[in-house]
């Protein structure tokens, strides 16, 4: 099975959506969007051309609103954008989702299609018919589980977005979401200050917090980017923020963090050091 997104292209859906990257939805959603799961978009608008299937990717991780307990999001991997935008329906009348004249159930923004549909869709875009299992034309975020491509997926989006688009997604990282859990993986969740491994959750994954150098406030362009973050214990990330701290920029990708009089040479999360780390799936 594979699924159909819903996704508003003219603004006007009131989900906090960025299109390829997250997706946010209703609760009553939540058991049928899973990670690995396939997806097409679906774009319903009737306007300009009418309704129609857009693009293609993968659900990765599904996380909370913080904001509200009856809403959540979720990651999108590898996401591709068809050729041509591709109508409902085929030569013959019959629609893609029934393969029938049955009208499929549009106003359900979330529902799964049979595999031979999916399939179906994306051959007749003249794309392969999984993308996912073999080399992928398009590729914008690489291998879906590898951390690296993903962070570097999510650099390229972060920096070719619109301001109001990396204002949503700082409040996302800030909230400890996709970026800072990456970045704690590939560094086996050991705080670069002080080297400990974070302590176990109930969930039984090691916690660790990000911190950003340039504060997300202030809106920089840089400030979301991975070079800017460092995942640190709960305990130095009080001293970062309150103690006396001193920062100077290293050669060869560190940075020298003095705590209270107290020296660290921290290496930065650029991409080519984090592609080093003896990190393993």
């Amino acid at each position: 099975m594979a699924l159909v997104l819903s996704q508003h292209l003219d603004g006007s859906s009131h989900y906090d959506d960025h299109v390829g990257y997250l997706y946010h939805f209703a609760k009553v959603y939540r058991k049928t969007l899973q990670p690995g799961e396939l997806f097409i978009y679906y774009c319903p608008e009737e306007a300009e051309g009418g309704r129609f299937y857009f693009g293609c990717g993968m659900i990765g991780d599904i996380m909370p609103d913080p904001e509200s307990e009856e809403l959540f999001y979720c990651e999108l991997l590898d996401y591709v954008t068809f050729p041509v935008p591709l109508g409902i329906k085929q030569p013959n009348g019959y629609y893609y989702e029934t393969q029938s004249s049955v009208k499929p159930f549009f106003r359900r923004a979330v529902r799964h299609i049979p595999a031979s549909v999916y399939q179906s869709l994306l051959s007749t875009t003249g794309l392969e018919e999984d993308l996912f299992a073999g080399q992928n034309p398009f590729p914008l975020g690489g291998d879906s589980m590898d951390p690296v491509a993903r962070l570097m997926n999510f650099n390229h989006i972060y920096m070719t977005s619109t301001p109001r688009q990396q204002r949503r997604l700082s409040d996302k990282i800030e909230s400890g979401t996709f970026a800072s859990r990456k970045l704690a993986e590939l560094n086996n969740y050991v705080c670069q200050i002080c080297q400990q491994r974070g302590f176990e959750q109930k969930t039984g994954r090691p916690y660790l917090e990000a911190h950003h150098f340039l504060s997300l406030h202030k809106k920089d362009p840089k400030s979301l980017c991975t070079e800017n973050i460092i995942v640190v214990c709960p305990g130095c990330h009080r001293m970062l923020h309150y103690a006396r701290v001193e920062l100077e920029i290293l050669p060869q990708g560190y940075l020298r963090v003095t705590l209270n009089g107290a020296v660290f040479d921290v290496r930065r999360n650029t991409l080519e050091s984090l592609s080093t780390l003896p990190f393993k799936l």
